[in-house]
């Protein structure tokens, strides 16, 4: 989807990139505007966090379970992939095509990884840049009857508001279709689960 949608992101990233960058510039907005971000911030680190880990014990949960068996002197040794996947072909357990299969899926894990950071991220990121500009605009509004030229101050909040309404309608556009892709995945993989569970 982001491919797809490539000119809407550098878009939306130079619209709401430059009004932010001059929010940050006004040191008395600046505090204002960045208020909420340790949470983002702390949000993508715990989603980061936890794809990897939950990545990293999906790849090598097979590995230390064949490790095991070969230790206790298990046989015959179960070989597992890392999605646990059944294909309709047999795989021979130990075999180049299992070997193959398990770089397969590991790779699928880390590219699943990168791409659900990145795409979290990314996201967590312009929301919070609208979010921001929402705040200097309250705050512009709130200070009116301070202002020599309330009227071009309301003509520009107006302004930048329409802009944001754009860029809402940017972000659906983008990553609507990813929610609803990730959505139906999910059903499907717990499907898919339901069924390898049943086949053992």
């Amino acid at each position: 989807m982001m491919t797809v949608y490539r000119e809407d992101l550098r878009g939306l990233r130079e619209t709401l990139d430059e009004y932010f960058e001059t929010l940050i510039a006004n040191q008395d907005l600046m505090k204002k505007v960045l208020k909420g971000g340790a949470i983002i911030w702390r949000l993508s680190s715990v989603a980061l966090t936890t794809f990897f880990v939950g990545s990293v014990v999906n790849v090598f949960t097979p590995i230390m379970a064949i490790t095991k068996q070969h230790k206790l002197h298990i046989h015959p040794i179960k070989y597992f992939l890392p999605n646990g996947s059944v294909y309709p072909w047999n795989v021979t357990p130990g075999g180049l095509l299992w070997k193959f299969h398990y770089v397969c899926e590991t790779f699928s894990c880390y590219t699943l990884y990168a791409i659900a950071n990145s795409v979290v991220s990314l996201f967590c990121l312009y929301v919070f840049q609208m979010i921001s500009q929402l705040r200097a605009m309250s705050d512009r509004m709130l200070h009116l009857d301070e202002s020599s030229d309330p009227d071009s101050i309301v003509r520009d909040c107006i302004h930048r508001y329409e802009t944001l309404l754009k860029c809402r309608n940017d972000i659906e556009k983008i990553f609507g279709p990813v929610v609803y892709w990730l959505t139906i995945t999910n059903a499907i993989s717990m499907c898919l689960a339901i069924f390898q569970l049943s086949q053992v």
